[in-house]
This record gives C-alpha cells, sequence and structure tokens, in this order.
C-alpha cells in the first residue's frame, strides 16, 4: 500500500476524515473518537518488515500500523510515543516482531515522550486494538496481510508484571484498579 491508500484504509476503519500530521518524518493520523478518546496511528509503518508471515502461508507477509490512544495526552505526545516505537521496532528488523503479545522494554525511554515532565510510562506492550467492536481491521493484498496493532504504555512495576506473570495478570491488575492506560502520568507504583 501506499501512504494514500494508508490513509484512505485508515478513514474508512474510523468511519470518517482523519486529520494527517507529518511529525519528525512520521506520518501520523489522528482521530478523536466517540468518547473523546483521542487516537494517534502511524500511516506507514506497514512499510517496515518485522519478520512476520502468515503460519499457513509463509509467502504472505503479515505488516501493521501501530495504533496508540489516551483520554488526556496531547498529540505530540502521542506522535512521540510512536516516533519512539517506530523507532525501536525498526532498527531491529526480525528481532522484536510486531505482533500482539510483545513487549517492547524502554519503548518510551527511547522515544520523545521520554522528555516530558511527569512521564511515568517507560515501556510497550503490543496488542489487539480494543478499540473496535467489530475486531481487528484488515486488509489483504496480493502476497500481504496488513492489520492494526495497539501499543498499550506501561510504568516499570506493570511491565514488571507483564514480564514475571503475563499480559493477562496486568490485565486483570489494571482492570481490577480501573487504570486508565491513557494516562501517561499515572502513579507508577
Amino acid at each position: 500500500m501506499t501512504g494514500e491508500e494508508i490513509a484512505v484504509w485508515l478513514s474508512n476503519i474510523y468511519g470518517g476524515a482523519i486529520e494527517l500530521k507529518d511529525i519528525e518524518g512520521v506520518r501520523i493520523a489522528f482521530v478523536t473518537l466517540g468518547d473523546d478518546t483521542r487516537t494517534a496511528t502511524t500511516c506507514g509503518f506497514s512499510q517496515v518488515d518485522t519478520g512476520l508471515a502468515l503460519q499457513d502461508d509463509k509467502s504472505t507477509d503479515v505488516r501493521c500500523e501501530i495504533v496508540i490512544q489516551s483520554d488526556s495526552a496531547s498529540d505530540e505526545e502521542l506522535a512521540a510515543a510512536l516516533i519512539g516505537l517506530w523507532g525501536v521496532l525498526a532498527r531491529a528488523p526480525g528481532t522484536i516482531p510486531a505482533q500482539p503479545g510483545t513487549s517492547v522494554p524502554n519503548a518510551v525511554v527511547q522515544s520523545p515522550l521520554a522528555a516530558v515532565p511527569e512521564v511515568t510510562v517507560k515501556h510497550a506492550v503490543l496488542r489487539e486494538p480494543q478499540i473496535f467492536d467489530q475486531g481487528t481491521p484488515s486488509l489483504s493484498e496480493e502476497g500481504r496481510i496488513t492489520l492494526l496493532l495497539e501499543a498499550v504504555l506501561l510504568t516499570d512495576e506493570e511491565f514488571g508484571i507483564v514480564q514475571t506473570q503475563g499480559m493477562d495478570r496486568v490485565s486483570t491488575r489494571l482492570r481490577r484498579r480501573a487504570t486508565n492506560l491513557g494516562d501517561f502520568r499515572r502513579d507508577a507504583d
């Protein structure tokens, strides 16, 4: 897909107009959802090969665009997180797969978001998007499938739980504590 085709696909996914911005050489699509949550989605990360292929058809590449959401972060903060994550994943092609369940240590530490005062999130975990009722959006082309992948930013403690006990355990903990995952300045305990 070309950049314009990706933008059209994202517009169809989000059901309307998207706001495209080029930030530090990365094109990002911004959308406000019905609950006033702001999303930022890469528009071109699918050109990065992170080594994934269909299990039953190794000749079909699996690529993704990455989405992040928040009800309190600015567009600049959302973009900074995406730019950092893009850089980490692109620097190590094939070593950190862009797929659900992947942990990306220090993704924020290596991003422009690290310079923002009071930000307590440091790491990322990739998961199937929780934004859409209809499941994970995907687009099939000859030899390639592109899908959306959500990045969730975690504090050191939350990430430690992921590393030792798994994503299910930290998800349960976050749900029980009613943790706002879009709050990048949440308590780090």
